[in-house]
């Protein structure tokens, strides 16, 4: 996947997650806006826009805060994919 596809997808996937966040339990019923989301965040409106259109890319900790937002993994925001987890046997 180009970089210029990874930021398509990665946009379209935090829009879901914005429009979809009345899903999200505790926040039954809310869909939030961009002005609320960055506040929440901590962070300008502008720097908001700007990963949703392309013009700037996460940095790692911005991921990392981004997921925690909207309650996810880092993989799911990433790929759009939940990662499968399996138990690690205590026998070495």
């Amino acid at each position: 996947m180009e970089i210029y596809d990874y930021h398509q997808e990665l946009t379209k996937r935090i829009e879901g997650l914005k429009d979809a966040s009345y899903s999200i339990p505790g926040w039954e019923g809310k869909r939030w806006k961009q002005k609320e989301i960055a506040k929440e965040l901590k962070i300008t409106e502008s720097t908001l826009s700007k990963w949703l259109t392309g013009q700037r890319t996460l940095r790692i900790d911005e991921v990392l805060m981004m997921s925690r937002f909207f309650r996810i993994s880092c993989d799911e925001l990433l790929t759009g994919e939940k990662p499968e987890y399996r138990q690690i046997s205590d026998e070495y």
